[in-house]
């Protein structure tokens, strides 16, 4: 006889426990707020810049820079203010760093890798102390960069593939504690991000992805939405929704 000792996944219980989505203000970000917060008892959402309104009475905002410890700090106290249990934490922010390699300046390496490799880590350190759900789930939004030779994108990959190991160490670390951690690898996604990188990528598109377009930050949403209340089997993961360009090779 086996006896089934799977816990129930994370999205029935999503009402009483309190969300982060860090990086709320960017495209994705922003998405993944909207398709969380009506699900979620609390979410608190932070970014760099002010969140535009309305926003729904349940959502909490926490303008902070996650770069500095100052920052980290007003994010772990504002999900503290909750009462709540921290169910999930979404990772969505970033700097990018389009350059060359002989382009590089240690400078702007380091900043770089501040943001988009030290700063998510050790927030997810800091919240570690805080009481959690059981289960509960960490997503990270990563990128084709961190697999894929995309132009100008040396620096900005590897710190991508850094977090992308980082997610699945943490996977290991954390599972005696059912929290799952995953990645959602993402490709080139209809954002403000792209910024002046809009046209050569896509050209990269035309050659490259075999669905033929950008993906748009509600897609990525909803697979984040799975994501946070998947069951626990579903850990240590890199999802590639990348529009096919890892299976075309």
């Amino acid at each position: 006889m086996t006896i089934d000792t799977a816990k129930p996944a994370l999205g029935t219980g999503l009402k009483d426990c309190v969300g982060l989505v860090v990086g709320a203000t960017g495209g994705i970000g922003g998405a993944c707020l909207a398709q969380l917060a009506p699900i979620t008892g609390t979410v608190v959402a932070t970014g760099r810049r002010p969140l535009p309104g309305p926003l729904p009475p349940n959502v909490r905002t926490c303008r902070a820079d996650l770069a500095t410890e100052t920052g980290r700090q007003a994010i772990t106290a504002a999900v503290m203010d909750t009462a709540a249990p921290l169910g999930y934490v979404v990772i969505a922010s970033g700097q990018a760093h389009r350059a060359a390699i002989d382009e590089l300046t240690a400078d702007g390496l380091r900043a770089l890798l501040d943001v988009n490799v030290v700063a998510p880590i050790m927030l997810i350190k800091e919240l570690l102390g805080l009481e959690w759900t059981d289960p509960a789930a960490i997503v990270v939004i990563g990128s084709l960069s961190a697999r894929r030779a995309l132009p100008s994108r040396a620096a900005y990959g590897a710190s991508k593939a850094a977090l992308e190991q980082f997610a699945r160490v943490a996977a290991v670390e954390l599972a005696p504690r059912s929290i799952a951690v995953n990645t959602l690898s993402v490709g080139v996604v209809d954002t403000p991000f792209l910024a002046g990188d809009r046209e050569r990528l896509e050209r990269y598109i035309a050659d490259r992805v075999p669905i033929g377009r950008m993906g748009n930050a509600k897609e990525v949403a909803h697979t984040v939405a799975y994501l946070v209340g998947a069951p626990g089997l579903l850990t240590g993961a890199t999802i590639e929704m990348d529009g096919g360009t890892g299976a075309a090779g």
